[in-house]
């Protein structure tokens, strides 16, 4: 049998903003990687790039051990920093 899934709405809204967090700081990295391998500096790109990467598949394996509500509301703020980064890239 299958555990119930536990809807309590602190931990939903603490994965919401933590993967709302976590998105903002990845897709600012992203501009950051950007400028510096344009910039010519690939080694510091890289790096940025598997911080980047670490720091996101941390903050969802610990959303996943607390349960599918929980990542799905992680995932669901990370989205949302991703549209906002977007739509102020566009300038809009």
């Amino acid at each position: 049998m299958s555990a119930p899934l536990d809807l309590s709405p602190l931990p939903i809204l603490a994965g919401l903003a933590a993967g709302a967090a976590v998105g903002a700081v990845f897709f600012h990295a992203l501009a950051a990687e950007v400028r510096l391998l344009l910039g010519g500096g690939a080694l510091a790109g890289v790096a940025l790039h598997l911080g980047r990467f670490a720091l996101a598949a941390a903050v969802f394996v610990v959303a996943a051990f607390q349960g599918a509500p929980v990542l799905l509301a992680a995932l669901a703020g990370f989205e949302g920093a991703r549209r906002v980064m977007l739509r102020r890239g566009r300038g809009s």
